[in-house]
């Protein structure tokens, strides 16, 4: 995956970066790959030494349309004025016209927004970042080498600021928490980025296996107050790579049928001791989903969900069900959070999916972003079935009972090998309900 698809921005686009551990390179790297011109400017400074990965460097506005007339891609724009191998940023007013320019050519605009002394940790000083308020995305890189190292100005930016915000005293060594409760901070990572901007984290240099267990650890948790957490190495070589990219995964119960083939309700019937919803709730608990809708035709199974007193638990009753199951997928889709990244729909009638196979899917859609991924054992494809956030307005299309096999055909579909043939197998009649029982 690359660094374009993992911030999920969409072109013409504008980024303020802000950070410490790779934020440049991310920069350069992310305008390579976007498809429009860029501009890349600073509302503080930028090292001189870094702007030769530019096509070209101005510091006049009326040359941008002449330089990207002649071929030019990726144009850095500063102030004139160069102190210390640093050039200055531009002003609020020069920004601002810039960013209208921008928008007008259909062009994207880079910023980086504060500085770290090319230091992998930094914590925010009083006068910085500075984020234009109109920013639609903003990106805040740390560098996961700074991990287990002291807390100190040998590693971090401001390090009597991070040592306030994270609670830890000077010299100590810098752990996951330490770094968490700055990145989480208002004060700290989170500082002067509007509320209506996209909120982005990506921790850079995962350069080995112990530091790649600790941002997959940390990304996770990340997601309590970003929308994206990504994390990966940019060391500007071919084994480039990110490695994950986290988004809120919702799931959405489908319970809202009739039953009318089996003649009872399915989601009293009991599998391994406890109701199917139980167990199929119990199992959307285990699960690394962020959100979970169960969608009923009732409401007397929502005690299913208050066992499990979790606030990302939500019943929603379909009073349409008699509609088809897509009338239940609508009211799942409509009720989910803007920064969903997917959606991973299990039925009512299928208690025996295991967690590990939900999380094995939250895991690869993080790999990958794929449109659709499901299980795939003795030659079939089985529920449950992850669709991403681009599958969603057809989703949303669906009419009657069609489900989300209608869009298999519109969209590659990445498989994830599983060994137990027991997901096969869903309960539409009493005969279905003796062969699961089989598996117990």
């Amino acid at each position: 995956m690359n660094l374009r698809t993992a911030l999920r921005v969409v072109e013409p686009t504008n980024v303020a970066f802000v950070g410490a551990g790779g934020k440049t390179t991310a920069i350069f790297r992310l305008a390579r790959e976007l498809p429009t011109p860029v501009i890349i400017t600073t509302t503080t400074h930028i090292g001189t030494w870094q702007i030769p990965q530019a096509d070209c460097w101005i510091t006049d506005p009326t040359l941008l349309e002449g330089e990207v007339a002649s071929g030019n891609k990726v144009i850095v724009f500063t102030g004139k004025s160069v102190n210390d191998d640093r050039a200055a940023g531009l002003s609020p007013r020069e920004i601002d016209d810039l960013q209208h320019f921008v928008k007008a050519k259909g062009w994207s605009l880079l910023i980086e927004a504060d500085g770290a002394r090319r230091l992998p940790l930094k914590a925010p000083g009083q006068n910085e970042p500075v984020i234009p308020p109109w920013v639609e995305n903003v990106v805040v890189v740390a560098g996961l080498t700074g991990l287990n190292k002291p807390l100190g100005n040998a590693h971090i930016h401001r390090y009597q600021i991070f040592s306030q915000l994270s609670g830890l005293p000077l010299g100590d060594p810098v752990g996951e928490d330490a770094l968490l409760k700055v990145l989480l901070d208002p004060s700290g990572g989170l500082k002067s980025i509007q509320e209506n901007a996209r909120k982005i984290v990506f921790l850079n240099q995962a350069d080995d296996e112990s530091l790649t267990a600790a941002a997959n650890q940390l990304t996770s948790k990340l997601l309590d107050g970003y929308d994206v957490a990504i994390y990966g190495r940019l060391n500007n070589e071919p084994k480039d790579e990110i490695i994950a990219s986290k988004e809120p995964i919702a799931g959405i119960i489908l319970a809202a049928g009739g039953s009318t083939r089996f003649g009872k309700p399915k989601q009293e019937l009991l599998w391994r001791g406890k109701t199917f919803l139980e167990n199929v709730v119990s199992v959307a608990d285990m699960a690394e989903l962020r959100c979970v809708y169960l969608i009923q035709s009732n409401n007397a199974y929502s005690q299913y969900i208050s066992n499990v007193n979790k606030n990302n638990f939500i019943s929603l009753n379909n009073q349409n069900w008699q509609l088809g199951q897509s009338t239940s997928i609508r009211l799942g889709l409509q009720s989910l959070p803007p920064n969903t990244g997917g959606a991973v729909f299990l039925l009512g009638d299928q208690p025996q999916i295991p967690a590990q196979l939900i999380q094995d899917l939250v895991d690869r859609h993080a790999a990958t972003h794929a449109p659709i991924i499901a299980p795939f054992v003795g030659g079939r494809r089985a529920n449950p079935v992850l669709f991403d956030r681009c599958t969603f307005p057809d989703l949303l299309a669906l009419e009657g009972d069609t489900g989300g096999r209608g869009l298999i055909a519109k969209y590659p579909v990445e498989y994830i090998p599983w060994n137990d043939e027991s997901i096969l197998l869903d309960v539409d009649t009493p005969e279905d309900y003796g062969r699961l029982l089989e598996f117990e």
